[in-house]
């Protein structure tokens, strides 16, 4: 019998997971070659290399990494994360100042004072809106799809992660809703979670009685609104966006790029999409969809969503880079790298096995 590092389905992924090695080697090459004839900001140079760099530890430690380990891991950081959101809202509420700068949002990465300018819009920990959006989104999914924690410890830490994903990003609050609406109906049956999606819904509607739950229940619907009737004039954050959806101005710009930092005045600004073919042209970001691309392919195979949650997060890349940003990214490369799962007490309830996502 084949021992699974022997197996067919073993290898493939492992050549995947190299061919993804190869495509940022090529994708940091590229940014070179783009900055040599720009001679701009270097910016694109140190995103493709840091990926580069990053993916090679995670394929090098692939059998040592742990996948119930860092979805524990997870778990914890977005209930933290929820704690610290909702006291971040509670301060601006009571339009006091109690909590120590590194506890404000955008405290401990120094942009407070730019970004802390709305009362239900926290991140909490991280240092957007997006990332703590997708950290709550992911810890729901273990909890609440995957079962990864005991009953006792679910009741506590996903109405943590909630307050990370309500309090968010607008358009990963709309996606996650669709995604776990669709994970709940196939776990379940439609039945079953019709009547707890309703139940939520019956709550979430007593709920405007109170100025807040308008106020929150108004910025979801904004979003919902301009992503099914694809206006972006409905929403001053997506028509901010769609601005920065502009071709380049010259012919070598569509291929090399202009190599100017994101923020800058000519640069992408904050989707994903739009930074990286302004900053290094079109085929800079060819090179990441063949990346994004390989990922599919190996979660597919190997995780419970199935390339969901990538697609998802792809599509979010219209509004905001979350899937090559720092931190998002090294962590989701070394769960799809990990071939161990071994279960943490208390934790995980099932025996699960690298392939048996």
């Amino acid at each position: 019998m084949n021992s699974p590092t022997n197996s067919p389905n073993y290898l493939k992924i492992e050549y995947l997971k190299t061919c993804i090695l190869f495509t940022l080697a090529a994708e940091t090459v590229w940014t070179i070659i783009c900055y040599v004839i720009t001679n701009n900001s270097i910016s694109g140079v140190i995103s493709a290399s840091r990926m580069l760099i990053s993916a090679s530890i995670m394929f090098a430690l692939r059998n040592k990494i742990n996948r119930a380990t860092i979805e524990r891991a997870i778990i914890i950081v977005a209930s933290l994360n929820g704690v610290v959101v909702a006291l971040q809202i509670y301060e601006a509420r009571q339009g006091s100042h109690f909590l120590p700068i590194f506890l404000k949002y955008g405290g401990i990465w120094g942009f407070s004072t730019t970004s802390d300018y709305e009362v239900l819009r926290k991140g909490g920990l991280f240092p957007s809106l997006q990332t703590s959006a997708v950290a709550s989104l992911v810890a729901l999914h273990l909890i609440i799809i995957r079962n990864k924690t005991n009953f006792i410890t679910a009741l506590i830490t996903a109405p943590l992660s909630g307050i990370g994903l309500i309090f968010g990003s607008r358009l990963v609050f709309v996606l996650a809703a669709a995604y776990l609406s669709y994970k709940l109906i196939k776990k379940l049956g439609i039945i079953s979670a019709t009547i707890i999606i309703a139940f939520f819904f019956v709550i979430a509607i007593h709920g405007t009685n109170s100025k807040a739950a308008k106020q929150i229940i108004q910025r979801q619907l904004s979003a919902a609104t301009v992503i099914l009737t694809m206006n972006t004039s409905a929403d001053y954050s997506a028509e901010d966006t769609a601005r920065m959806y502009v071709l380049p101005s010259k012919v070598q710009e569509y291929v090399f790029g202009n190599g100017c930092e994101r923020y800058a005045n000519c640069g992408g600004g904050d989707p994903m999409i739009t930074r990286w073919y302004i900053q290094s042209g079109f085929p800079s970001l060819l090179i990441l969809f063949e990346l994004f691309l390989l990922a599919f392919i190996i979660e597919k195979k190997t995780f419970y969503s199935g390339g969901l949650f990538i697609s998802l997060m792809l599509l979010h890349s219209f509004k905001d880079e979350v899937l090559t940003s720092f931190g998002f990214f090294d962590i989701y490369i070394a769960y799809l790298f990990a071939n161990k799962q071994l279960r943490p007490r208390g934790f995980c309830t099932k025996n699960d096995h690298w392939s048996s996502e």
